[in-house]
Order: structure tokens, then C-alpha cells, then sequence
């Protein structure tokens, strides 16, 4: 019976071949777009779960108000874990913290004179391998961190400047000190939030402290990322009462030692381990995904799916006219109805089981040449889509897909009596099947008409951000980092040889940059009244030339000078927003600091706002201070660890020559450092990265919508115009031009796409509202875009009809009374 099944469903394959390649290819682009989408999504979803332990661990963040100004940080207090551990051991396994040694500045490590840098390097707690456990492939996690000059190392490390040889003994070297490498763990997963290469003891800073007042007393040093290990049994729902309790203890209790109860607030929060790469927000933070973006794909992924099963059903339906004749004369013959549903259903399943071949063959070449890391811009899938629980679950969801797609159809002829199907068949082509095809028609379009929306609106926003004024210029800068006192005291010699260079419009030293982490001040300012209160405010560290180099505008007082000695660390230039925020009317000369505050000076300008970090954010205050380095108090583990960045102006259209100049000057004043550098817009760039992906595959997802529903409607037309073949021709002879006839053969199918166009502006609105809500500075949403969407899939419908009914129009009226 089931050979005979199959050799009726290759029959009718064969006969109608273009039926068939129209269903294969729709289906096999539908189910490829939904495969890649899932693996992504997968991916997404996976993150940090390889730890075996990881439904008892949780990452501490909070919000930190200080002076009125909340920050929502990734970053927790330093003594954070200790103190939850002692107030609450019941609940509290252990903990363990990672500290960025160098903020979000690379290391060096070095080993007989080959030299790279390393971003993943973090100060470590002792037993950070008893909460996370890692592959280790030499060495012994136990004690591995007890020394403060020890260090684990990932294999990625070991084999750069060890090859396959076993480094536990061996010494590696930084700017500050020699290290022994006591373990070699394996590269950590792509899907891990936090990832890292080099793991340094935590005693490298000295002996780890467990004195309570001590303890207390670092409570508003927040330079960690805290991990927590709870107990068996723990109800995450307790964080609530623990954290709530841990401020009004702790947090208060350091406020009012200090005098700072009406200032200082921190509230503590817990996230999964295996949700942290979902919930972003926090500064400080590790890149991290977006909740909303893995629910459209799952969204876009599923409407994919549904378009490419509604062709089937529809061409399915449409060709019940051919079908008629050879159901009632099986039924005639004998075949009872769950004989022929059985058929019908194995034809569905044979072209989506085709279908799932093609695609697992299409995938997987793209997984192989990385075409799809390239479109992401991350590695989101390192398997093979053949492996045995990912293929058994693909398998099973194609059986669901044919049985989902197949149903009706098979039900639908199945169900048509013989003797209608042996004396008319044009009425199994109408009633309730040609309603049922309108409707689809109508989802299809109203789907792709959403997504092609959507996508517009995405792209106005990003090249909104993209060309909004930041307030300084970022074109042909280059960012070089300045390693070490000794050539950040060279730095002016540094720069006039570089402006010797008629290429170089102007060279600055910085210490923070527009894009990264800036830092957050706490101080004493003078309000309108003339009180001074303690405010919290984000902190730039500029050099001389910082402003005009960057192309900031001064709009009150003047900028930082050469010639005045009292500016370094005695003067600042603050920002629109902080005027505002503060109330000054006439900010110039009001003080900033006081004695004992580390900080002590007063206003000499007052800057245009500009975005120091991206536009998810508005604009805060801001204070800049001018910093001439002085190192003749520093130690030699401090003048190692100091770093700048030199902001180079290059004339536009110069940039590789002016590159090979900056190399070869900065190999002459530091040769201890491999040369690197980075452009201002590319690091910019990199805020809005996961943005720009999602950007561009909406805009490719949006297209295959289209192609499929397209693709889709150029059969259904077919045979439609075949069904209408005979009034045609009768049209022609009373004179109707072939004009006339292809508007009267789209015009069901155009009017059912405009109502779908309002149906889909609806659901694109809703949808970007939400995405535009996570931007501080928005496009806005511009309504021509729905008349575009809607315009685009309307014309390339109108196209489709008209292609396929052309040659049938266009025949002698005579063959087309002649037909059947």
C-alpha cells in the first residue's frame, strides 16, 4: 500500500512539475530561514546553562543612587559577597568575584620577546573553580589561585605562546609583574556572558579581607562582578526580603557613618546565571542579547513557516479542479475516504521531508563556510546541525509541519463526492476552498507587508543614530592607547612630531573616550543658593586640545589652557545637562570639591551636550577635568599601569599614510608595546552592533517573506488563470484588451493585499513602538512608510499576476474556446 502511495505522489509530481518546484523551493527557503532563526534563537537561550550547577548561581547588579543620580550598574560592591555570605550563610553556599584589572584596557603578556595583547583578563577569587567548573586540561584546580603571582590560563593562551607543551611551571610576564601559570582550563563557550583567557589570584592585590568593618567600609567600592552559589532548596523568591533587609542594615548603616543617609542609596538585585545575556541594561556590563530581538525572531520565524505551509495549502486547494476526476474514480473503485486522506497526507509529507533534505544540505554549507557568523557578527552555532538530538528534533518538526500544511488539503479532496468530482469540476474549486485561499492570501501579505515595515522603521532609526550630531566629530579619528608613564610623559614631544605631519590636523591625550566606560564622580558642588551638596556625576579626565580636536563646542567661559598651570586639577567643564540639572544660571566660577575631597576647583566653561556613550541613553551630566600626569610620587607597579589614549585628527582621505607615520613614531617612543590603535567610528559602531544585525536580518527575512508569498501567489495565479482560461478567451472575442483582462484577473488579490497592508501597518506600529522605547532619541515612526510597505508588496503582486497571466492573455481567443 505505501509503495503504491508513493508511486502515485511521484506520478503527480512528474506531471506537474512546476506545482511540485514551486512547493519544494517555497518550502525548503521557508524551513532554511526558520532552522537558521532557531539555531540562533537556541543560541541565545543557551547561554552560561554548561555550568553543571548553574540553576544555584546568581550575578548580583544594582542600582546606585547617589546625589540624586541613578546609575543601574553590572558592576556590585567588593565586599557584596562576603557580607551576604555572613548575614545570610543558610541561604549563601559561597561566592566568588571577577575583577577587570585594567577597566576596558587590553594586557599585555609576554614570553621571550613575543608579545600580545589580551582583552578576557580578570583578578579572580581562590575558589573560583569550585563555583564554576572548567575542563581542565593540565594543572589542579585546587589551590590553583593561592598564590598572588599565579595564574590560569585558557588553551587559546597556553598554545599562543606555548604550542602544545605543558605550561603549568612556566613564567609569563606583564608590565607589572611575572606570574607563574598554575592550570590551563579549556576555551570557554561561545554561549557564556562573561568570558575570559587569563585568570589572575585575587591576593595579587593582597591578603583578600574578612573583617566586618573593613568589609563595611569597602561597601561603595564597586569594581566586581559578584557571583553568588545558593544552596539547595533556595527559593530565589528570598532575594527579595535579604536584599531588602541588607539595606536597611549595611547599605544604611554606611550611609550614616559617613553623613550621607539622604544621598546614597544602593539596591541590590539577582539575576540567573542563565538569564544574564538577556537582561542588559546595566552599565559595565558584558555584551549582552535582547529579550525582545530573540522573541520577533521567534515571531518572524514562525510567520516564515506559516507563509511557506500556506502556499501548500493553497496551490493544494487550487489544484482540486485537477484532482476531482481521480478522487471519484478512486472512490468509484473502492478507496474509502481515510484511504485517500492517508495519500494526501503522505504527498504532504513527502514534499516537506524533500524539503528538510534540502535545507539540512543548504544549512549546514553555510555553517561551514561561516556565512552566517559573517551576517551575524558573532558564532552563534559551532555544531553540526547532524547531530543526533538536534536532527531528531528537526525530523519530528518537518512530520509535524507536513501533517499541519497536509491536513485540509487532504481532508478538503477527500471529502469531494464522486459524483460531483466525475461531472463539474469547477465546483470543487469554489465555496468554501476559495474563501479559505482569500484568507490565506490575506495572512500572507499581511505578514510580509508587517515585516517589510518593520524593517524600513528599523532602518530609519539606525540611520537616524547613525547621522544624528553627537555633539563632537567622529570622522578620521584615531584612538591610540598610551602604555606606561615614560611615554605619557613623552606625550608632547609625541605630538609635535606627529603635527609634523601636514595630514595630522591636531593630536589630544585622553583619559576616557566618547564609547567607553566613564568614570563616576562623587563630590561636593555648589548649588544656586551657594550650599554645597554632595552630587554624583559622570567623570571625562581630558588633556589639553581634547576639545577642539574632538570638535566639542565651547558655548559658556573657555576651554582648558596650555598656559594657565592652575587648570590641571583645579578647574572643570562641565556640560548643558549638568547647568540645567544644577539650576546654575551663571555657572562660570562656581565651585566644584572642597579640601579633603581629592577634587577642589571651580567652572571655567560650560559645553554643548554630546553623547558620551549611545543613544539608548540621554544625555547626563557630565564634568571634565584637565590631566597633566604627574608621576613623581608613583611607584613602579603605577607608572607600569598608567594609561592614556591619544586622539589623532587626520585630514580626510589621508588615513593610511598618516597610520604608517603614527606606527613608526609610536615604535620610537614605546617599543616594549605592540602597536595598536582603533577608529572613533568603529568604536561608536560597536554600541549599536546587535542592533545593526538584527537590522540586517529582518531586512533579508523580510525579502524571503515576500519571495515565498510571491512565489506562492505565482502558482495560485496559474491556475487560476488555467480555471479562467475559457472566459478569457470569450473577454477577448467581445473586445475586453489584454489590459483589462490582467486587472481583472489581480484585482481580488490586490484588494485582499491593501486590507492586509492596514492589518500589518497595525501590528509594525505596535511593534516598533516597543523597539523605539529602548532609544533615548528617537526617528519617530513616519507613516509614508506604511504607504511604501504597502505600495512595494502590491506592486510586486500586480507583477506576479501579470507574468503569469500574460502568455494566456496575450494566446488566440479561438484556443482558448477550444480548451478541454
Amino acid at each position: 500500500m505505501l509503495m503504491t502511495y508513493l508511486k502515485i505522489t511521484l506520478r503527480t509530481l512528474y506531471r506537474e512539475k512546476l506545482y511540485a518546484l514551486i512547493n519544494i523551493f517555497g518550502l525548503t527557503l521557508g524551513l532554511s530561514c526558520c532552522l537558521v532563526l532557531g539555531l540562533y534563537v537556541s543560541g541565545e537561550l543557551s547561554y552560561d546553562r554548561h555550568w553543571s550547577n548553574h540553576d544555584k548561581i546568581y550575578r548580583v547588579v544594582n542600582d546606585y543612587t547617589f546625589g540624586g543620580n541613578a546609575t543601574s550598574l553590572a558592576w556590585s560592591s567588593q565586599s557584596v559577597g562576603p557580607l551576604l555570605l555572613k548575614d545570610y550563610p543558610d541561604q549563601v553556599e559561597s561566592y566568588t568575584r571577577l575583577r577587570p584589572p585594567n577597566g576596558d584596557r587590553a594586557t599585555v603578556f609576554r614570553k621571550d620577546g613575543t608579545s600580545y595583547y589580551w582583552d578576557k583578563v580578570y583578578l579572580a577569587d581562590l575558589n573560583i573553580f569550585d563555583v564554576f567548573d572548567h575542563q581542565i586540561i593540565y594543572g589542579n584546580s585546587e589551590g590553583a589561585l593561592d598564590d598572588g603571582f599565579s595564574v590560569a590560563v585558557s588553551a587559546s593562551f597556553a598554545q599562543t605562546y606555548f604550542g602544545e607543551a605543558n605550561p603549568v611551571g612556566e613564567m609569563i610576564s606583564t608590565d607589572t609583574a611575572d606570574y607563574r601559570i598554575s592550570l590551563v582550563f579549556a576555551d570557554l563557550p561561545e554561549h557564556t556572558h562573561l568570558k575570559y583567557d587569563v585568570l589572575i589570584s585575587m591576593n595579587r592585590m593582597g591578603a583578600i579581607t574578612d573583617n566586618e568593618a573593613q568589609l563595611l567600609q569597602m561597601l561603595g567600592n564597586i569594581s566586581d562582578y559578584t557571583y553568588l552559589q545558593m544552596k539547595d532548596g533556595f527559593d530565589p523568591q528570598e532575594f527579595t526580603g535579604m536584599f531588602s533587609r541588607f539595606r536597611s542594615t549595611r547599605v544604611e548603616q554606611l550611609a550614616r557613618q559617613f553623613g550621607m543617609q539622604d544621598s546614597l542609596d544602593i539596591r541590590l538585585m539577582a539575576q540567573p546565571i542563565a538569564e544574564t545575556h538577556l537582561r542588559g541594561g546595566y552599565d559595565y556590563d558584558q555584551p549582552t542579547g535582547n529579550r525582545f530581538y530573540v522573541m520577533s525572531f521567534i515571531v518572524v520565524a514562525t510567520f516564515i513557516l506559516i507563509i511557506a505551509c500556506i502556499n501548500y495549502v493553497n496551490l493544494a486547494t487550487a489544484r482540486s479542479m485537477k484532482r476531482s476526476r481521480e478522487v471519484g474514480m478512486r472512490k468509484v473503485l473502492g478507496a474509502e475516504r481515510g484511504q485517500l486522506i492517508v495519500q494526501f497526507l503522505g504527498e504532504s509529507l513527502f514534499y516537506v521531508l524533500v524539503s528538510t533534505a534540502l535545507t539540512l544540505g543548504f544549512v549546514q554549507l553555510l555553517l561551514n563556510f561561516n556565512l552566517l557568523d559573517n551576517l551575524l557578527g558573532a558564532s552563534f552555532f559551532t555544531g553540526s546541525i547532524f547531530e543526533p538530538k538536534l536532527f531528531a528534533t528537526i525530523m519530528g518538526s518537518s512530520i509535524v509541519i507536513a501533517i499541519v500544511s497536509g491536513l485540509y488539503p487532504a481532508f478538503y479532496l477527500s471529502s469531494v463526492p464522486p459524483i460531483v468530482a466525475l461531472s463539474s469540476e469547477s465546483q470543487t474549486s469554489r465555496g468554501t476552498s476559495g474563501r479559505l485561499r482569500q484568507a490565506l492570501v490575506f495572512v500572507q501579505f499581511t505578514i510580509s507587508i508587517c515585516i517589510i515595515a518593520s524593517t524600513l522603521l528599523m532602518a530609519k532609526q539606525m540611520r537616524y543614530v547613525s547621522e544624528m550630531s553627537l555633539g563632537f566629530d567622529k570622522e578620521d579619528k584615531l584612538l591610540v592607547p598610551l602604555r606606561g608613564a615614560d611615554v605619557i610623559e613623552s606625550f608632547r614631544a609625541l605630538r609635535n612630531e606627529l603635527l609634523m605631519n601636514p595630514n595630522i590636523v591636531d593630536v589630544a591625550m585622553t583619559g576616557n573616550v566618547p564609547g567607553g566606560i566613564m568614570g563616576l564622580s562623587a563630590t561636593d558642588m555648589e548649588m544656586e543658593s551657594g550650599a554645597m551638596e554632595m552630587q554624583s556625576v559622570a567623570l571625562m579626565n581630558v588633556g589639553d586640545n581634547f576639545l577642539s580636536t574632538m570638535g566639542i563646542e565651547v558655548i559658556n567661559g573657555r576651554d582648558f589652557s596650555q598656559r594657565l598651570l592652575t587648570d590641571t586639577g583645579n578647574s572643570f567643564v562641565v556640560n548643558r545637562t549638568m547647568v540645567e540639572q544644577m539650576g546654575w544660571s551663571q555657572p562660570i566660577g562656581k565651585q566644584i570639591g572642597g579640601a579633603g575631597n581629592g577634587m577642589n576647583g571651580r567652572v571655567i566653561g560650560v559645553v554643548d551636550d554630546f553623547h558620551f556613550a549611545s543613544a539608548h541613553q540621554a544625555v547626563t551630566p557630565l564634568m571634565m577635568i584637565s590631566t597633566r600626569p604627574n608621576f613623581a610620587n608613583a611607584n613602579a607597579q603605577g607608572r607600569a599601569l598608567a594609561t592614556q589614549t591619544m586622539v589623532v585628527s587626520v585630514a580626510g582621505g589621508s588615513v593610511s599614510e598618516v597610520l604608517t607615520q603614527v606606527r613608526e613614531t609610536m615604535l620610537n617612543f614605546d617599543g616594549s608595546h605592540p602597536f595598536e590603535y582603533e577608529f572613533l567610528d568603529d568604536k561608536l559602531a560597536q554600541l549599536y552592533r546587535s542592533e545593526q544585525s538584527v537590522m540586517t536580518l529582518t531586512s533579508l527575512f523580510s525579502g524571503v517573506c515576500i519571495f515565498i508569498s510571491c512565489l506562492g501567489l505565482f502558482g495560485l495565479a496559474s491556475f487560476t488563470t488555467e480555471r479562467r482560461t475559457k472566459e478569457i478567451g470569450i473577454r477577448k472575442v467581445l473586445g475586453a484588451s489584454s489590459a483589462q483582462i490582467i486587472a481583472l484577473l489581480a484585482r481580488g488579490i490586490l484588494v485582499l493585499i491593501g486590507v492586509g497592508a492596514v492589518v500589518g501597518a497595525v501590528i509594525s506600529y505596535i511593534i516598533i513602538n516597543q523597539w523605539l522605547s529602548g532609544f533615548a532619541y528617537r526617528a519617530g515612526i513616519d507613516p509614508f512608510i506604511f504607504v511604501i510597505s504597502a505600495a512595494a508588496a502590491l506592486a510586486v503582486a500586480f507583477i506576479t499576476v501579470a507574468l503569469q497571466s500574460y502568455r494566456t492573455v496575450q494566446a488566440n481567443p479561438i484556443e482558448a474556446l477550444r480548451y478541454q
